[in-house]
This record gives C-alpha cells, sequence and structure tokens, in this order.
C-alpha cells in the first residue's frame, strides 16, 4: 500500500498518462513502484530515491544525467523511459516492466543447471561491454537487478551509479561513501570501488560478473561466511577469491571466473569482450580439473617465430607434460591445458626486406592449416590472429583478446639463400615463456622444412591429421614461394586483389601438379568480380577448369570444395553450392571460409534463419574477419535483431574500413533497422571514394531514404550515364532508379541483369526493405525464375525477413 501523501506527490510528478497502481518494494537507495502507461497500455516501473540519497544530489542534474542512460539500446538492458523529480525534490524515472523474476528469487529456487548458468552471465556480459563501449559503469551488478523473462536475462539501473556521482553537491573531495551512501552492494563491491577509490572504472563491475558468475556455478557466494556488510568488504579487499571446483563447468570459464576476481583492476580481463570472447571459446572447452594456482601474469616480449621450431617445441612440450620426469602433476596438466587452445601469430619480415613479407606471414599460415586439423587443439581464426601481428601486447594481453591460452609469436630473416626462424611459444595465462629456439636453412628448402616438421608434430604428439600426410604439397620451391604470395594478397583483399591470380599462375607455370595452387586460383577467380570491374561470366569458365583440375589432384582439399561451392552459387545452383560448402566443412569443420560460404548460399536465397547459424559459426571461429562480421550483422538485422546487427556491421566496417562489399552491406544492416538517418550519414561519408557501380547504387538509396535526395540524385545521374556493359551497372541502377520512385525503371534493371550474367544480384543482400516496393510485382518474380528464386523467400512480402515489422517512414 502507498501511503497517501506520498502518493500524491509522486502522482503528481510523473506525466498524465502514468497512473501508480501499487508499491513493489525497494531497498536503501530507492521505492520502487508499478504504473500504467495508459498512452500505450503498457506497465511501467517507477523508482524513486529515497530522502537520504537525494539530500547530497541535485535533482535537476540527476535528471538530465539519468535521460543519458536512455541510450542505451540493447537486448540485455532494460532502458530508462523517462525521468524527473517530485515537488520537494526527490528524482524519480522509469523503465518498462519485466514480467519475470529477479536472478535472486531464481537462486532462491535452487542451484542453476551450469548451461543456464552460463546463458545468464553471456546476457549479463553482453549488455555490460555494450554500456562499457558508451562509457557507462553499472556500478551495482547483483542478482536483484538481473531480470529473467522469456528466457532470457536482462540487466536493469544501467546509468544510476554514474547520474548519482555527477549530481553530488557536496564538495570535489567527498564521495557518497562518504555522506553516508555507498554506490553499490558490499557483497559484490571490487576492492577498489568499496575503498572509494576516484579511479574506478568499468573494471568494477567486470569483478561483479565474477562474483556473479562464481555464485550461479559454484552455488554459493564466494564469501558466504561473512555475515556482515563490514566482514563481507574486508573480503573483497584482502581475502584472495576462492577457485570455481564444479566439474559440469568448462576449464576455461573457471580460469576466467578466477582472472575476473583479481584484486588488482590490472589482473583482470581487460574488457567484457574480452570476457564474451572466453565464453564463446570455452563453449567448444571440455570440463577438466580446476587450474593450479599462477602467479601474477608478467609480460613477455614479442618474439620471433617458425614452423620448424615450432614443431620441435611442441613435441618437447608434449614429452614434458606426460612423461615421468617432467615434475608435479600439477605442472603437467598445467602445460596439457595450455596447449588446448593456441593463436598462431603472423610473423614479421625483419631486415627491411618487405618482399619477404609473404614468406614470414605464409609460414605461419600454414602452420595454422596444419594444426587447425589436430583433435582436441583449437586455433584462433586467421583473420582475428592477424589483427595482432606486430602488435607489442604481451602474451597474457593477447590470450585475453582471443581467447586462447598459449601464443605462438615470431618473425623471419632472409639474407641471400639463407633463413633464420625463431620461435617463442608463451603460456598466455601468466606470461611464462614455455619453450624458445632459433633455426637455419637453406631458402629454397623452405617448403621443405614445413613438411617435415609438420609430420613431426604429428609423430611427437601422436596425433592423426585427417588420415592424411601434411604436406606443402609441392616439392618446387618456386611453385610453394608464388602461392605463398597469391595467399597473402588474396587474404589481405584490397586494391591489388587480382594480383593474386597471377602469382597462382605463376605457381602452376613452376609445378602443374600443384593442388593447392590450382584451388587458390578458383577461389580468388570466383572473388575477383566482387573487388574488381570483372564479368562473373568472364572468370566462371577459367575458375571451372582450375576447380576441376584442383579436384583430380587432390578432392580431399577443402579449398577445392570451397571454390567449387562458390561456381555453382555464381551459376545460381543453390542445392549444388550447398552441397559442395557442407563437403567442405566435412573436411574441415574449423574452416571459417567454408561455414561463411554456407550461410552466404542460404542469404543468396533469403533463407535468413538458416544463413545467420552459419554466419555465427563463422564469426566463431574468425571473430575478427572484416567480412563474416558483416555478413553476420546484416542477417541478424534481418532476423529483426537489428542493434546487435547493426552493432556487428559497424564494427566489421570499422576493422576493414575501405572494403567496398563491407560498407554497403553495413548500410543494408542500418535500412533492415530502420536507422535511415545514420545510413544517410555514413553513405555521405562513403560515396565520394566510390566509384564502382555495384557499391553506388546502394549509396544512392541509402542516402535517398535517409533524406539527402540531392547527393542520391547525382549519383544516379552518374550511374543512367555509364555503359551497360560495366560490371555490376544494372545493379546499382536497380537500386539508384528506386530513389524516384522510378519501379518500371528498377525492374527494367533487375531484367536486364538477369538476361545476362545475372550481374551479381542475388548477392547484394535482395532481403533488403529497399526493395520492397518492386519485390511482389510479376516482373519481379519472373526475373527470381532466372535466378532459381522463383519460389525463395525474397518474393514474399517481406523478402525473407524475420521479426518486428518496421513502419515506413515518410519519404523511405
Amino acid at each position: 500500500m502507498i501511503d497517501t501523501t506520498f502518493r500524491s506527490t509522486l502522482q503528481h510528478a510523473l506525466p498524465d498518462t502514468l497512473l501508480l497502481q501499487r508499491e513493489l518494494g525497494g531497498g536503501g537507495m530507492s521505492r520502487v513502484f508499478l504504473a500504467r502507461d495508459e498512452a500505450l497500455g503498457r506497465e511501467v516501473v517507477v523508482k524513486v530515491l529515497s530522502p537520504e540519497l537525494a539530500a547530497g544530489l541535485s535533482a535537476e542534474r540527476f535528471t538530465r544525467e539519468i535521460k543519458l542512460a536512455a541510450s542505451l539500446q540493447e537486448p540485455h538492458i532494460v532502458p530508462v523511459l523517462t525521468a524527473g523529480a517530485t515537488a520537494d525534490g526527490l528524482p524519480w524515472f522509469t523503465m518498462p516492466f519485466v514480467a519475470g523474476e529477479s536472478l535472486r528469487d531464481r537462486i532462491a529456487h535452487g542451484a542453476l543447471p551450469a548451461a543456464d548458468a552460463l546463458g545468464i552471465l553471456r546476457n549479463v556480459a553482453q549488455a555490460l561491454a555494450y554500456a562499457h563501449a558508451r562509457g557507462i559503469v553499472h556500478r551495482d551488478i547483483k542478482p536483484e537487478n538481473v531480470l529473467l523473462s522469456s528466457g532470457t536475462a536482462v540487466v536493469a539501473d544501467f546509468g544510476i551509479a554514474k547520474a548519482l556521482s555527477a549530481s553530488r553537491t557536496q564538495a570535489p573531495d567527498a564521495s557518497l561513501t562518504q555522506a553516508g551512501m555507498a554506490i553499490g552492494t558490499p557483497a559484490y563491491m571490487a576492492p577498489e570501488q568499496a575503498t572509494g577509490d576516484v579511479n574506478t572504472d568499468h573494471r568494477a563491475d567486470i569483478y561483479a560478473w565474477g562474483v556473479l558468475a562464481y555464485e550461479l556455478l559454484q552455488g554459493a557466494h564466494p564469501f558466504a561466511d561473512r555475515t556482515t556488510p563490514a566482514a563481507m568488504t574486508a573480503a573483497h579487499i584482502a581475502t584472495p577469491a576462492p577457485v570455481v571446483t564444479a566439474a559440469t563447468v568448462p576449464a576455461a570459464v573457471r580460469a576466467l571466473i578466477t582472472r575476473c576476481l583479481a584484486k588488482d583492476p590490472s589482473d583482470r580481463p581487460a574488457g567484457m569482450d574480452v570476457v564474451l570472447t572466453a565464453l564463446s571459446t570455452s563453449a567448444e572447452s571440455p570440463a577438466a580439473a580446476p587450474p593450479a594456482h599462477t602467479s601474477r601474469r608478467a609480460p613477455v616480449a614479442i618474439g620471433v617465430a617458425a614452423i620448424a621450431v615450432l614443431a620441435a617445441g611442441m613435441a618437447w612440450w608434449r614429452s614434458q607434460a606426460t612423461s615421468p620426469m617432467a615434475g608435479s602433476a600439477n605442472s603437467a596438466a598445467t602445460a596439457q591445458e595450455a596447449v588446448a587452445s593456441l593463436a598462431v601469430i603472423p610473423f614479421a619480415s625483419v631486415g627491411g626486406d618487405t618482399t619477404n613479407t609473404f614468406l614470414a606471414e605464409g609460414i605461419a599460415d600454414e602452420l595454422t592449416t596444419v594444426l587447425s586439423r589436430v583433435p582436441g587443439l583449437r586455433l584462433a581464426g586467421r583473420a582475428t590472429a592477424a589483427r595482432f601481428k606486430g602488435s607489442t601486447l604481451t602474451a597474457t594481453q593477447l590470450g585475453d583478446t582471443l581467447g586462447v591460452r598459449t601464443i605462438l609469436i615470431g618473425s623471419l630473416r632472409r639474407a641471400g639463400d639463407r633463413v633464420r626462424v625463431t620461435a617463442e611459444l608463451s603460456n598466455a595465462s601468466n606470461g611464462r615463456v614455455l619453450w624458445q629456439d632459433t633455426f637455419e636453412q637453406d631458402a629454397r628448402d623452405v617448403f621443405r622444412m614445413q613438411e617435415l616438421l609438420a609430420q613431426a608434430i604429428g609423430a611427437q604428439l601422436q596425433l592423426r591429421l585427417g588420415g592424411t600426410t601434411v604436406s606443402a604439397g609441392t616439392s618446387n620451391p618456386e611453385a610453394y614461394e608464388q602461392y605463398l604470395r597469391g595467399m597473402q594478397v588474396y587474404r589481405n583483399r584490397g586494391p591489388v586483389f587480382t594480383d593474386a591470380e597471377r602469382y597462382f599462375d605463376a605457381a602452376i607455370r613452376a609445378d602443374s601438379s600443384f593442388a593447392r595452387a590450382w584451388a587458390g586460383k578458383s577461389i580468388a577467380l570466383m572473388g575477383t568480380p566482387y573487388y574488381a570491374l570483372r564479368h562473373m561470366r568472364d572468370v566462371i569458365p577459367v575458375a571451372r577448369v582450375a576447380a576441376a583440375r584442383a579436384l583430380a589432384l587432390d578432392s580431399l582439399s577443402p579449398d577445392v570444395h570451397i571454390a567449387l561451392s562458390a561456381i555453382a552459387a555464381e551459376q545460381f545452383d543453390w542445392a549444388g553450392a550447398e552441397r559442395e560448402a557442407r563437403r567442405a566443412i566435412a573436411l574441415d569443420s574449423v574452416s571459417s571460409i567454408a561455414h561463411w560460404r554456407l550461410g552466404f548460399n542460404w542469404s543468396n536465397q533469403g533463407r535468413v534463419a538458416e544463413a545467420l547459424v552459419a554466419f555465427t559459426r563463422a564469426r566463431e571461429l574468425d571473430p575478427l574477419s572484416g567480412i563474416i562480421l558483416a555478413w553476420e550483422g546484416v542477417t541478424m538485422a534481418s532476423a529483426g535483431r537489428f542493434d546487435e546487427g547493426v552493432a556487428l556491421a559497424i564494427r566489421a566496417h570499422d576493422l576493414a574500413p575501405t572494403v567496398a562489399p563491407i560498407q554497403t552491406i553495413m548500410l543494408s544492416a542500418f535500412a533492415m533497422a530502420g536507422r535511415h538517418s545514420e545510413g544517410a550519414e555514413r553513405a555521405a561519408k562513403l560515396a565520394p571514394l566510390v566509384s564502382d557501380p555495384m557499391y553506388l547504387g546502394p549509396m544512392a538509396r541509402a542516402l535517398a531514404v535517409g533524406g539527402q535526395m540531392g547527393e542520391a540524385t547525382r549519383i544516379s545521374q552518374r550511374l543512367e550515364r555509364m555503359g551497360n556493359d560495366v560490371r555490376g551497372v544494372w545493379y546499382g541502377r536497380m537500386s539508384s532508379r528506386l530513389v524516384t520512385g522510378d519501379t518500371s525503371g528498377a525492374l527494367a534493371a533487375l531484367e536486364a541483369a538477369a538476361a545476362s550474367d545475372g550481374d551479381l544480384v542475388p548477392s547484394v543482400i535482395l532481403a533488403n526493405p529497399w526493395f520492397d516496393p518492386i519485390r511482389t510485382t510479376p516482373r519481379f518474380k519472373a526475373a527470381m525464375k532466372r535466378y532459381n528464386l522463383g519460389n525463395s523467400p525474397l518474393v514474399q512480402p517481406r523478402g525473407g525477413r524475420l521479426g518486428v515489422v518496421l513502419k515506413p517512414k515518410p519519404g523511405s
């Protein structure tokens, strides 16, 4: 029951559409009420700060600051709706009412299954990562502030701590703790937060998340024996946190919680994104014995490495971990746990000769290929690891970021006909160098060195690498060198993408039986029309010959089947494309590109739910690949997960800002989410840098739906002046003609594309709402039949999009 006087005061302060219903409870910081929003027909929660807390605050400034929290739009955050103050100066704010129970209530019912607990912890981590990226720290993460509804967890009270701190009216050196009202809950406070450290930052939330994780997975608070707030605070400050011992918890998660509960903020993960990465990778890691306690991690300098030396070192490591002479059982267990996951950082070329970069990076890349086939060993994705080439991060920091337990770093020096390589293998949990060595070899025998020592890895570690012997695939040093050059260009994309074909051709001239070079050529050719003004009809015959030759030489090569999948998709043989992509995955289940290819095939058909599963798996394998992130993001937006999808697409663009396909995929994600003005702002900055008609069309459409008709019209006119046989011009015109509502002209462009080689139309996200004005017309459906998509979701009113239906805005 709400007392009459207070109810009248509060009701008078609220908007007329909010009618108080009943009091829900509250704590020392606030009282909580349920109200009915008559305008929108929904229930909301009203929180009012206590008089004791409000006495030290500026209500006006608190209201202004709390409204900043309204900008947090993330599925796992309960947003602030509105805010104000009562006549006697008590600040209040409202949030949506979440039907369900708090995590505290759920804990009271009994222990949660580990899978359920990890799902909740992942949701909380996602909320924190999003808020931290926007400069907002929660400072009161606890089970009471985690709400469970419809199978997911959401976090309430974001922005409250920041608003309280910013609206203090006391002297600058007076803290809220000194005023008698600490921000936070003693049972979940980080040491620096409990002692009132003015430098407390987002890492306090990481600590609180660790306490929450321990409580959920171990079944009790880490300091459950401390029965008073003072004793609890003292324990957080001075008592080492216990280690999670529950057998159902993956070893990687146990280690993660231990890091989160470190007393020194610098010993915790650097950010919640690191926590999320560790949680994702732990899904593939089995539960094992709890890790032995390790000392504070020490930095290690980034050294130099090569495949030859690594093979010997890995063999030594295995022998040390399994030999009775290796030392204690704990040290053996630590070594074995450390080898469960590895990141091979691209080697640097030293000595001033940048032309050897291809060889340095190629050696590391070959090693990744070899070790990715080792059962029980998880490798960080190529594109992800490549982001840290030349990094000055410590091994521990690299391990945190990449979600692995061991790091291989290195470089290569070439002088005349000699190559010197040095390897350094480090334990990421404590920075300890596990093994280091140097090797020198004739440059002409580098490929042979790799082959022999890769075999040594299998022999020494008693591994079966897919039942076949691992080799470079050629005995010709020149062929191998040119192949490595081609792979470097292919993976780096960019304006010299077409050079990849030239290098693969050189490799084939040196050794016509080199299957990997034939497969590389076919894959590179199929990607060329997306990066250069070259028609698909011109590259398919050549790519098909190369793929057939590769298949005849090595039918068990995953790359061959990736190439065949691409060829089938560009000829609109969707079943064949899926079959070949699945074959590639069967041959290499950890190939991020194979999973991406499967998702790309489904996306082209408007099969959004299936595509999202494949893209998500690809991203799990290679979380910093720009092209993978972009496709997962736009597909997530197609599935109605708008904010998550846009965030991923923006992240992809940040990773690869000059790659045109990623630019336009990002614009499509904005369109899916109905965020047209943001898409137009991005397009306005990108359009002056783009000349390719395939990507100019989406720029024009994004500008138009965002209200920038002048520039959109100029781009449209530019496209109309281009020749009809320019690759991508018909797709570009199909998009741009919709700028002025010329649906007939847009359909004519689509028909022209379908009558030729398709002009890459299926790959340009036809599920985009940009095409809704023409989607259900007979002409659109007839054109889709030429792509073998006449019965696909693309011809339905929503083009296969899932989730919330966005109402079109005026002018869009």
